[in-house]
């Protein structure tokens, strides 16, 4: 169950048998490190900082399995439902963001409602995407990645895109009142 009366099918599949490939989680990490350290010079200050959530996260999630636990507390089907109903929280979220931010500027009704189908697609198809990868990656190389992509491509990337289509939609309307001056001097 997402919400009373709403519910999905979870997705089926399995983890990458790590007993099976010790290497894998040591190929994963070594290889996140390497890439990390070859871009480290290349990429801006904040991207270094965003971008060493891998490496971290992966650091720390072989450490959990090597000293505390064998395997992750969450199977890929637990995964799959805390992500739905991380999503279904997020898009009942999304409408009062617009509605307390954005609706209460002076522009057309319809400027402002042309901005709510964009973004509930692209979450949509979005979200979709990032699980489907999530899931693959899972199978193919691990439980290794279960932190980072509930952290780092979970709720942060929500944020993000919420944050960019809300940038994007202030910028449409802050254009439409500049062109229209008498707005400001009404």
């Amino acid at each position: 169950m997402l919400l009373p009366g709403v519910s999905a099918s979870l997705v089926r599949t399995t983890y990458l048998n790590y007993r099976e490939h010790p290497i894998y989680p040591w190929i994963s990490l070594g290889a996140a490190v390497v890439l990390y350290l070859i871009g480290y010079r290349m990429w801006a200050a904040p991207i270094r900082y965003f971008l060493m959530i891998l490496p971290a996260s992966l650091a720390v999630t072989l450490l959990y399995l090597r000293l505390v636990s064998t395997s992750v507390p969450y199977s890929p089907e637990d995964f799959c439902t805390i992500w739905y109903r991380g999503e279904a929280y997020a898009w009942l979220v999304i409408p009062w963001i617009f509605a307390v931010s954005f609706f209460t500027m002076a522009v057309p009704l319809l400027m402002k409602l042309s901005w709510m189908p964009i973004i509930f697609i692209f979450g949509f198809l979005w979200s979709a995407v990032r699980l489907s990868l999530a899931l693959a990656t899972f199978y193919y190389f691990g439980a290794i990645w279960m932190p980072f992509f509930y952290f780092a491509l979970g709720f942060l990337v929500d944020f993000m895109y919420v944050v960019a289509f809300y940038s994007l939609a202030l910028d449409g309307a802050t254009t439409w009142i500049a062109q229209r001056r008498e707005v400001w001097e009404g």
